[in-house]
């Protein structure tokens, strides 16, 4: 990986706004692209937009900052000769590093929110990573070669703060590195509410440093765990994981927090929820549902739910979640594998920014005639969700049954589908983008000619309990 630094301190100015709507008028040579809006530090958003500047042939990138009181400023515009695609972004003191990828470059740029001032720096890649681990203060990418022989882990505090580990695979693990990393892996984010979680193959996990891979090969009765830890002496390790109370399985699925893998069996009439110490590999509790989950006071529906997660098209899922308390909310549910689709915060909202460029390249390669449209059918299924009967329960901090549930989790839930879609209702509303906060939703639209740039906010309603 090349590295081309080169810093850059651009004009910036504040903008505060009493009123409800923040308006931003394109220039006569800038035509909208597209926009991209995220949370940050979940106190602030960042509203983000792409204009082609017709004098200079670049893709100019618009900044807008709200801060937890609603005050905007208009940041520092810098220009690519590709269009950009964030990828991650995060908030350091007064700085925003936000990570950008076009046509074999990686973009880091530091936006100071004190002085102003912006820090860009470019590394040279061969394709745009997709194994992205977000933590408050970093991002780190990791990067195969093309046969899984190397990988490089990169993390970024900022500009002036990257860190590079190199590591050789032994032959034993290429391999599986050159699947994973050259894959597409989903990417757990623990640090935010997990409805349901992944039913990838492969699934990713930072976690106490380390890096963590949970492959969920369906009808396998082991959970296979690669653990990258940069700073071991032997920095790639595997371990397989099976249930002690179930002989067969169907289908199994988890999650990985706290340094615990919690483990779900699914057998043709009973299952097990196994949770493992990564670190010894000791399995720590094993609940079967007809001896343990079926007894609780309040359970009902364990019959059910075996009988619908088992469907052929069906695949179980389990989230835990911390509560204020510090025990574990389990959620334990099921899905549907053909329209299903996981995005933690950062794919959610980037996958919002791939839909919009989609139907903007429908528009105009959109055929003459009459017919559904295949693009928007698809669009539709990332929406689309059958009615499940989960099963919910909580664990206390030593892994123990609780009679009571305690649902105050950390990370609130927040049905963004519902705001999205909302949004999208109004017809006024064009090429609408959220970022979403614990207690409203920030969001920014243009007006039916792409000239104007609107952004508002609105409180999040939620039910008391």
């Amino acid at each position: 990986m090349k590295n081309i630094i080169f810093l850059l301190i651009l004009s910036f100015s504040t903008l505060a706004t009493a009123s409800d709507t923040f308006t931003y008028i394109l220039k006569e040579n800038q035509k909208y692209e597209n926009s991209f809006s995220v949370n940050i530090a979940n106190e602030a958003t960042l509203h983000l937009v792409v204009v082609k500047n017709k004098e200079t042939r670049m893709y100019d990138l618009l900044s807008f900052f709200m801060d937890a009181a609603g005050t905007i400023k208009e940041l520092a515009t810098t220009s690519f000769n590709d269009e950009p695609e964030p990828l991650s972004y995060h908030k350091t003191g007064n700085t925003i590093t936000l990570l950008g990828f076009q046509d074999k470059t990686l973009s880091i740029l530091d936006y100071n929110l004190e002085n102003g001032e912006i820090l860009k720096m470019e590394m040279e890649v061969d394709k745009k990573p997709e194994s992205v681990f977000v933590q408050e203060n970093a991002v780190t990418i990791i990067i195969s070669d093309k046969n899984g022989e190397n990988i490089e882990i990169v993390t970024i505090e900022n500009t002036q703060a990257i860190n590079k580990k190199s590591i050789v695979v032994p032959k034993d693990y290429q391999n599986e590195i050159d699947n994973i990393f050259n894959g597409s892996p989903d990417i757990v984010d623990t640090n935010e509410f997990v409805k349901n979680g992944s039913i990838s193959e492969n699934q990713a996990y930072f976690s106490d440093g380390k890096f963590i891979v949970v492959n969920n090969e369906k009808q396998d009765e082991n959970m296979n765990v690669l653990i990258i830890d940069p700073n071991a002496t032997n920095p790639i390790a595997k371990k397989n994981f099976t249930s002690s109370k179930l002989d067969k399985v169907k289908d199994s699925n988890n999650q990985v927090i706290d340094g615990k893998l919690f483990g779900m069996f699914l057998g043709k009439k009973d299952f097990s929820l196994s949770i493992f110490d990564l670190v010894s590999g000791a399995e720590e509790k094993n609940f079967l549902m007809s001896e343990d989950i079926a007894k609780m006071p309040k359970m009902r529906n364990t019959e059910t739910y075996i009988e619908e997660a088992t469907r052929s098209k069906m695949r179980p899922t389990v989230s835990v979640n911390k509560t204020k308390k510090g025990n574990y909310a389990v959620v334990l549910d099921y899905v549907n594998k053909d329209t299903y689709r996981f995005y933690n915060d950062g794919m959610f909202m980037h996958m919002l920014m791939m839909q919009a460029m989609m139907h903007q390249n429908m528009i105009m390669s959109r055929p003459s005639g009459f017919g559904p449209n295949p693009i928007e059918y698809e669009m539709d299924d990332l929406f689309f969700a059958e009615k499940s009967i989960p099963l919910y329960f909580t664990l206390d901090k030593d892994l123990n049954l609780l009679d009571e549930n305690d649902d105050k989790t950390v990370h609130q839930y927040v049905d963004k589908e519902k705001y999205i879609n909302i949004l999208k209702a109004n017809k006024n509303q064009v090429n609408p983008t959220v970022g979403f906060l614990e207690n409203e939703y920030r969001y920014m639209y243009t007006d039916k000619k792409e000239e104007k740039i609107f952004i508002q906010k609105r409180e999040i309603k939620r039910r008391k309990k």
